[in-house]
């Protein structure tokens, strides 16, 4: 069957970058026989410009049963100001969200005024931790049957709020028309999702997840959201997870007429392949120079960002230790790594150095970073980010530069 692109149906998809075969990256509990590898590459639609994953995983496999799938472990300091957000542009009262997680912005909601509240979420673990924040939750996909029925159950709804959704959705149309029954007439619809162009430009292939099947430049959602019957009101920019964009839409009485093709980042899309390649060689080449200098590597967040780079890089079995120290994933298996997850207090100090690869967010490297140097006061220690913002092949030159140097004292 002829690739189509999901959200124009053009059928002239460029490829842009293929990181090649590649695990699950969400940690798991149990490692068992050789853990499967899947393909991971994205193609650009020439049409309407969304970078998309054509071959995606399918969302039961992904979803339903994944045992690390919370999200409140990270304070969203963005939160406080997107639902200030809300109630400066809106009179919203009820509000549906999908992919309410464990019902930490509810949460938030609530306690701003807002309610009715009403979650949506396919994951068991997830949802029933916002059950027990006294949440109403369908545990499902969200798909217009489940829609009429909530429409039955509650009438339509003011605000639906999908943040970091919508890059996770393989049928749009489907998923759209389903919003649409939800969603009052004069209603608005929250749609927040990452900043892709930040991850365009630095060339990481942390932009990259098996999880994200969309990837959207600013012309292409608004384009979307005309596309499906949305006007954009208020945008929001934040720096939180390596950058996130934010509308506030109100819905409209039909869908816009949508053009030819927007202006877009032709550039970048066109250079990302070369700065994922020369990404990917410059962390080779400092992981290379540290364990010749007798150093261990070690990784500290085991995130999902952080382990697509590493099992690019196919460096995982040069990784002496992951580190994370979050109470739940203690023990567990970061996919592509031998050994599992463990907390910073339990890792023994290395025999000459540490090179420690930063798979945390830029909010929370310099806290990080201090840890380790408390846990390791005697020993030579030298930083370098994995994910963006930061300039990662900067960083991996001024990483190899500081181990080489301190050879020499």
């Amino acid at each position: 069957m002829p690739r189509r692109c999901r959200l124009c149906s053009g059928m002239e998809l460029q490829l842009v970058a293929d990181l090649g075969m590649l695990p699950l990256s969400r940690p798991h509990r149990k490692r068992v026989g050789a853990e499967p590898r899947y393909p991971l590459a994205v193609h650009l639609c020439a049409s309407c410009g969304l970078l998309q994953v054509v071959n995606p995983i399918a969302p039961e496999q992904l979803y339903r049963d994944s045992e690390n799938y919370t999200t409140s472990f990270q304070a969203h300091p963005h939160v406080g100001e997107l639902i200030g957000t809300l109630l400066a542009h809106t009179e919203a009262a009820s509000v549906i969200e999908i992919g309410c997680n464990d019902g930490a912005f509810l949460e938030s909601l609530r306690s701003a005024g807002f309610g009715p509240l009403t979650g949506i979420e396919p994951n068991h673990q997830a949802a029933e931790l916002a059950k027990q924040k006294g949440f109403p939750v369908y545990e499902a996909m969200l798909t217009e049957e489940l829609a009429g029925e909530i429409g039955l159950a509650n009438g339509q709804i003011d605000l639906v709020a999908a943040r970091h959704v919508v890059e996770h959705v393989v049928d749009l149309d489907a998923f759209f028309r389903a919003v649409r029954i939800l969603l009052r007439p004069d209603g608005y619809f929250l749609l927040e999702l990452p900043h892709v162009e930040p991850g365009l430009v630095a060339g990481n292939p942390c932009l990259l997840w098996e999880e994200h099947v969309n990837y959207f430049v600013e012309p292409v959602i608004l384009r979307m959201l005309a596309k499906y019957g949305y006007v954009p009101e208020v945008k929001r920019l934040y720096t939180f997870g390596g950058g996130v964009i934010a509308f506030l839409a109100r819905r409209a009485a039909a869908p816009a007429e949508v053009g030819s093709a927007p202006t877009m980042p032709q550039r970048e899309f066109g250079e990302y392949r070369a700065r994922v390649a020369a990404f990917r060689d410059g962390l080779r080449e400092v992981v290379g120079i540290a364990r010749a200098a007798g150093w261990e590597v070690g990784v500290y967040g085991a995130a999902n960002r952080s382990n697509t780079v590493i099992n690019h890089a196919g460096i995982g079995d040069q990784i002496d230790c992951v580190i994370d120290d979050r109470v739940d994933l203690a023990g567990q298996v970061f996919p592509g790594v031998p050994g599992s997850i463990r907390p910073l207090v339990e890792i023994p100090p290395p025999d000459r150095g540490l090179l420690c690869l930063l798979g945390v967010g830029a909010e929370a490297e310099r806290k990080v970073s201090a840890r380790v140097r408390q846990r390791f006061p005697d020993l030579p220690v030298v930083f370098s980010s994995l994910v963006y913002p930061r300039d990662g092949l900067q960083g991996f030159r001024c990483a190899a530069a500081e181990i080489r140097a301190s050879l020499l004292r």
